[in-house]
């Protein structure tokens, strides 16, 4: 699945150094971002120096989300510049709650399930985020929101809703889910997207509005 359709000059952005630079997203070499831009970061992790080079380079409002509690206790430790602003819910395509199956690195992916081992944690749309803090649209949204970046696209897209820029790891590890990703891939360009980059490891993808 590595084919990005029009591949762009790109620049690294955040990353732990290591040897596939864990935490770092590229962006096409001449993006640029205002001081008033608007970022959402949905699935912030416990790797935030991407939001954090955002927020150096340009000096942008980075709004972060994630609803895992030990991430929430693991960025109290850090100390924030004002521009982080974190928010401990799910990117999904409800507001409410949804069920999630925990995996060993605290992250969550999306179930149905009602097993023992699935946890409730809420949910808002990218429309709600938005409506909460008034924003009529989205600079550059990133995505890393375990399995529900599908759902999520399809609906931003019959919503009408243009981020100048996306980027979303797909977590297309299984016959189905690569299916997935070929279809949401298409429904972005169709909407407009060019796909300028494709991570060495094939999950990270970045699409500009042309």
């Amino acid at each position: 699945m590595q084919d990005a359709s029009s591949p762009l000059p790109t620049m690294t952005v955040g990353g732990d150094g290591g040897p596939h630079n864990y935490g770092s997203w590229d962006l096409p070499k001449d993006f640029k971002l205002s001081p008033d831009a608007i970022v959402y970061s949905a699935g912030v992790g416990f790797d935030v120096t991407f939001d954090l080079e955002l927020i150096r380079r340009w000096g942008c409002v980075v709004h972060a989300f994630d609803p895992g509690d030990e991430v929430r206790d693991y960025l109290a430790t850090l100390a924030l510049p004002p521009e982080f602003r974190f928010q401990q819910v799910a990117l999904g395509t409800t507001d409410g709650r949804h069920a999630f199956i925990k995996s060993n690195n605290a992250s969550y992916s999306v179930t149905a399930s009602q097993a023992e081992d699935v946890d409730h944690l809420q949910t808002r749309t990218v429309a709600t985020l938005m409506a909460d803090r008034g924003h009529l649209s989205i600079d550059l949204l990133k995505m890393d929101i375990e399995g529900f970046e599908y759902a999520v696209l399809d609906q931003m897209i019959e919503s009408g809703l243009r981020p100048r820029c996306i980027l979303v790891e797909f977590h297309h590890f299984q016959q189905k889910r690569r299916e997935e990703t070929l279809k949401i891939v298409q429904r972005l360009k169709d909407a407009g997207y060019s796909n300028f980059w494709i991570s060495d490891l094939g999950a990270e993808y970045g699409f500009i509005l042309a």
